[in-house]
């Protein structure tokens, strides 16, 4: 089964997240949030994208951003790859940096856009780090309530929404975030499979476009912000390609093979965007464990060609239009 792919289009939005491996720190001291940031400006000049918002915390970072061009992939490659080689070099390191593949959102116009900057925004707020977000240095925000623009953050184009004026717009938007603060998870109610924030007529249209229904052998990994039911979907999917009771899935794993329940895991691991926590709730499992079982049946599936098949008709009866 090949590896999920993203759906990529000019100009193109998308709230991209990604983790340090085994939730491990990305920046130790400010200079490393400061060579992000570097290298945050580079790769929007190298690969012409609109960066709107942004907020590195610890072990994670959020950005909001546009793609004229349609490369969201390659332009976060050398985003990854070029900070990695920073981070390693500077603290003798070897190996993967990042938790696997960067999550991203697609989101539908500029209706949603303003939301998710708070919801960035805010980030630091919800992990406490901060009670005044003017105080944290290391997102877009001090952006948004300078009067002096930044002249590579496209911060303009969100908070024309906020007046006329500089001095207004830095007012307003001050305001409306205080104002939504712990609420601003809401912002992202119409969160769909896990990595589209639109309408119906929205994803209606994407996966006529981007997902054929009669193949639909790649779907976006993203990273599940709201459950939406999909672990229930997948399982109910699984015990009937399989032939298999829910309960045979969903109990702890006797020492014999269970295709069905290693197939449900490894769809949630690979196809939902579900965390490795999350997951491991439905099977009583440790993220680790459910890791381990994905990891286990791709190799089984590299050598069985039936149950490759399964379970792309699994993957395929679940996230069908």
């Amino acid at each position: 089964m090949a590896r999920p792919w993203r759906i990529q289009y000019p100009d193109a939005v998308y709230h991209v997240m990604s983790r340090g491996v085994n939730r491990g720190k990305l920046f130790h001291i400010p200079s490393d949030y400061q060579r992000f940031i570097t290298c945050l400006q580079r790769v929007s000049e190298k690969f012409d994208l609109n960066v709107f918002a942004f907020a590195l915390m610890g072990n994670h970072y959020h950005l909001l951003l546009r793609t004229p061009k349609g490369n969201l992939s390659r332009a976060m490659q050398w985003l990854q790859a070029a900070y990695s080689a920073y981070f390693n070099h500077k603290n003798r390191r070897f190996g993967h940096l990042f938790q696997g593949r960067y999550k991203s959102i697609l989101v539908e116009d500029e209706s949603y856009w303003t939301g998710l900057s708070y919801y960035i925004h805010l980030n630091p707020i919800r992990a406490k780090m901060v009670t005044d977000l003017s105080k944290y240095p290391w997102s877009s925000y001090s952006a948004y309530i300078n009067k002096t623009k930044d002249s590579w953050l496209y911060s303009e184009e969100i908070l024309r929404q906020f007046g006329r004026s500089r001095r207004e717009q830095i007012r307003n938007y001050r305001q409306t975030i205080r104002e939504i603060s712990g609420q601003e998870k809401s912002i992202l109610g119409d969160l769909k499979f896990g990595f589209i924030l639109g309408g119906k007529e929205f994803v209606d249209r994407l996966f006529r476009k981007f997902m054929p229904k009669k193949n639909i052998k790649e779907v976006p990994v993203q990273k599940q912000i709201r459950d939406n039911g999909i672990a229930e979907k997948v399982i109910e999917a699984t015990a009937k390609k399989f032939k298999v009771k829910k309960e045979q899935i969903t109990r702890s794993r006797q020492k014999r093979e269970n295709h069905a329940r290693d197939a449900s895991l490894y769809i949630l691991y690979n196809y939902t965007g579900l965390t490795n926590g999350q997951i491991g709730k439905e099977f009583n499992l440790s993220p680790t464990a459910v890791c381990k079982a994905s990891i286990r049946l791709k190799d089984r599936m590299a050598r069985k060609k039936r149950l490759r098949r399964d379970v792309r008709q699994a993957v395929n009866s679940v996230f069908k239009t």
